[in-house]
């Protein structure tokens, strides 16, 4: 049983893509891409402890869009401290970097814009802010943490913010996989499930990292904004 989450996000679907969801295969987004855990040099998944990840973006214009992609057959990302910050010194550009801005119903990701892969359903992902209080996906630092749990394909959450043209950005940000049963085996991140099999029991783990939107093609859900909050709870096969 998937656990709660503190706020659950998602957008509008028409039922019949909800009724297939778990049987998609989705690659990740294509984009602009500055990380790839699946390609990365460390593509090894550290279960249940939080990695520091870092990569660079040179800007190339006065504004960047910066989106995590995440895919979890099985289990829960929790990702938290998430910075941008020029190379050559300055402040971290991003807002709420650590998920801490009090949610509400007209605000359930302060600062963040969240979509989900054409394809996959709101009740797919349970992706939402976790409390320190809520169980096992424990936030790296303070109370809340942003948690994805969208199988099947990718779900997302994005920032813009002013930078300077041509100028290098440091990225970091604290990640965390957790799964509950543990009882998959997974050693490596993958964009695809390539056990043959479907929803949750596939193998598909991943986070993608663009400095740019995805192609509208690739992910034509992104941008259309929150339009369902409650609580889920995802039903492990």
């Amino acid at each position: 049983m998937r656990q709660s989450l503190k706020f659950v996000l998602g957008v509008a679907m028409v039922a019949s893509v909800a009724g297939t969801a778990q049987a998609q295969n989705l690659k990740a987004p294509d984009g602009v891409v500055i990380l790839d855990l699946a390609t990365n040099s460390d593509n090894v998944i550290h279960a249940d402890t939080y990695t520091q990840y870092t990569t660079q973006f040179v800007a190339n214009g006065a504004s960047t869009t910066l989106t995590f992609a995440f895919r979890t057959d099985p289990g829960y990302f929790t990702i938290d401290n998430i910075s941008a910050v020029n190379h050559a010194g300055g402040i971290n550009l991003i807002q709420n970097s650590g998920f801490e801005t009090a949610a509400s119903v007209a605000h359930p990701l302060p600062s963040w814009n969240y979509g989900i892969q054409a394809g996959i359903a709101t009740e797919d992902t349970g992706s939402g802010l976790y409390s320190a209080t809520s169980g096992g996906n424990r936030p790296y630092a303070g109370g809340d943490a942003f948690v994805s749990g969208a199988f099947g394909g990718y779900d997302y959450i994005s920032q813009t913010f002013a930078t300077t043209k041509n100028a290098v950005y440091d990225v970091s940000f604290f990640l965390n996989w957790t799964d509950p049963i543990s009882t998959t085996g997974i050693g490596h991140y993958s964009q695809t499930s390539t056990n043959g099999l479907d929803g949750q029991n596939g193998n598909g783990i991943d986070v993608v990292v663009y400095d740019q939107l995805p192609e509208p093609a690739s992910l034509a859900l992104f941008g259309i904004g929150v339009a369902a909050i409650g609580w889920v709870r995802r039903r492990r096969a």
